[in-house]
């Protein structure tokens, strides 16, 4: 997974939190979750190392608390 580009994640049936280990997808340009209620929790403080992220999209979701502050450091978003 660590050579993943682009993450597109929406209207299906995924659960859960998005793991702390997405951190490790150095590599990771885009990232989309949307349209999924039955995913939550906090947004993981480990996107703050996706330095090359250009895209995000968090939406329609149940995430909860506040952003992290980490998010910061995608200067390319």
């Amino acid at each position: 997974m660590v050579n993943l580009t682009s993450v597109f994640v929406g209207h299906n049936q995924f659960e859960g939190q998005i793991p702390e280990s997405i951190g490790n997808c150095k590599k990771l340009k885009e990232l989309q979750v949307d349209g999924l209620y039955s995913v939550g929790g906090r947004i993981p403080t480990a996107l703050g190392q996706l330095s090359n992220l250009e895209f995000l999209k968090l939406d329609t979701c149940d995430f909860t608390g506040v952003l992290p502050r980490q998010l910061g450091n995608l200067k390319q978003l």
